[in-house]
Formats: C-alpha cells, sequence, structure tokens
C-alpha cells in the first residue's frame, strides 16, 4: 500500500471531464482540495463516528432488557504519560448468553485518583443507563480501585489474574 501511495495518479475533475487527464501529485492535498474531491479522512472519520453510533444505539437497547450488569475496570499510563481507563460490561442477555462489551476507553485528565476514575464510571453508566443495574466491578488491588468501589457503592470483586500475577512475580523475584 505504501508503494501506491507514493506513485502520481490521474485524477478527472468535473472541470476537465471533456479535457485529457492530468497528473497530481499524492502529495499535495491542495490538489486534492482543488480539484473538488472530499478530503478522505474527513469522509472515514464520518462514517468511523455514523458507525460507532449506530452500534451503540444498539447496544442501549440491547441493555435496556437486562436486569443485573457487572463491570470490570483498569486503568494505564501510555508511554506518553496519558492517563486512561476501560469500562467493561459483563450480563446475560435476552437469550441467557453470556456477553461481554467494552462500553468506554476514557482519557482521565488528572491521573488514577478514585474521585476522576468514579467520575468518569458514573458517566458511562448513565449515558449507558446502567447505574441502577449494575452490582459488581472487578478491578485490581491498587488502593484508588478499592476506594473507587466504595465511592460506586458496588460490591468489588479483585481480579484473579491480578493476584495470579503479582505471586508468581513475587515468587519469581524470591527464587532469584
Amino acid at each position: 500500500m505504501g508503494r501506491h501511495l507514493l506513485n502520481s495518479h490521474k485524477i478527472l475533475s468535473k472541470k476537465n471531464v471533456n479535457k485529457e487527464e492530468e497528473e497530481v501529485d499524492p502529495s499535495s492535498i491542495a490538489n486534492v482540495y482543488h480539484n473538488g474531491m472530499p478530503s478522505i479522512s474527513k469522509k472515514l472519520s464520518e462514517m468511523a463516528t455514523n458507525h460507532y453510533l449506530e452500534k451503540k444505539a444498539l447496544l442501549k437497547e440491547s441493555l435496556l432488557k437486562t436486569k443485573i450488569v457487572n463491570l470490570t475496570t483498569d486503568c494505564w499510563t501510555s508511554v506518553q504519560n496519558f492517563s486512561y481507563i476501560d469500562l467493561t460490561d459483563h450480563y446475560l442477555d435476552c437469550n441467557l448468553n453470556f456477553t461481554s462489551v467494552l462500553l468506554a476507553i476514557r482519557h482521565l485528565i488528572c491521573g488514577h485518583s478514585s474521585k476522576n476514575m468514579e467520575e468518569s464510571i458514573s458517566e458511562i453508566l448513565n449515558d449507558f443507563v446502567l447505574k441502577e443495574k449494575t452490582k459488581n466491578i472487578t478491578t485490581d488491588n491498587a488502593s484508588s480501585m478499592i476506594q473507587l468501589a466504595e465511592r460506586l457503592q458496588l460490591n468489588r470483586i479483585p481480579c484473579i489474574a491480578h493476584i495470579l500475577h503479582l505471586i508468581v512475580k513475587n515468587t519469581l523475584k524470591a527464587i532469584k
């Protein structure tokens, strides 16, 4: 694909329908705009947004039918030092199939404090109308996560994968 983008392309615009096609340097975005073609990135962004909104509406409709949901969440910091939180919903659908769906990944502006996480998760739960249906939240053992569960007034379930990771890590450290 990269080589394709480096090649010259012939673009036929409405202005030169009866004329010969003109060579256009693909790196010249001004030429693409000049020839009346829409911005590809703008169109892709619009398509992605519309697809997301359609899927989100279907998910919201599905979640209205469920009575109880459970959540998992985690936080991390990117290599650029940005903090993020994710929220995954687990529930039985109307056919009693176990379903897990990522509700959101949000940027946390002021770090991993329980207050910041609570605000972000509360917004997501309100958006999907899940606040009253949520009973449990699974988190790692960070103190901010324990405080988060208390702030949200949810039963916290410690993540077994995090616990096993710590056991193996500490065991390997002791062996060295």
